[in-house]
């Protein structure tokens, strides 16, 4: 029998783990490194497409943190690294409004980009004689 399990079990060393290891390591990084580098677009691209018609994003603010601050913060304390904050008003019929934002907020907590959004603030503001819905989320990226 162990001639038999010698000639099907591949012959792995120590040494050919620890090189594919590496390998898997080094790839790793610079995945991770492209990620960095594009992830706020990725971001932007993903509000663009979520954001439906009747809502005006007057301010979106992207915070992301580099690998060095991932580090720091990890050490010091647990505080959220990546966050989107997106302040914006919607028109449309004032009986609708709270609707549209609730369907916005739910588009946003779908998204494989986007992760646990919270309205900040939603009121209703006066705007060329019509009455909008003025509101801010903030959210977290992963």
């Amino acid at each position: 029998m162990e001639k038999e399990l010698s000639l099907v079990k591949p012959v792995l060393s120590k040494e050919k783990v620890l090189v594919l290891a590496g390998d898997l390591k080094s790839r790793y990084r610079t995945k991770m490194q492209y990620v960095r580098k594009y992830e706020a677009m990725a971001v932007i691209t993903e509000l663009s497409f979520l954001t439906p018609q009747d809502i005006r994003l007057t301010e979106v603010r992207i915070s992301l943190a580099s690998e060095m601050q991932d580090q720091k913060r990890a050490a010091t304390s647990k505080d959220k690294a990546n966050g989107i904050w997106i302040e914006g008003v919607i028109l449309g019929d004032r009986s609708t409004l709270d609707t549209i934002l609730a369907e916005y907020v739910m588009k946003l907590e779908n998204s494989p980009i986007i992760q646990t959004v919270s309205i900040l603030k939603s009121n209703i503001v006066t705007f060329k004689k019509k009455e909008v819905l003025q509101f801010t989320v903030s959210a977290k990226i992963g």
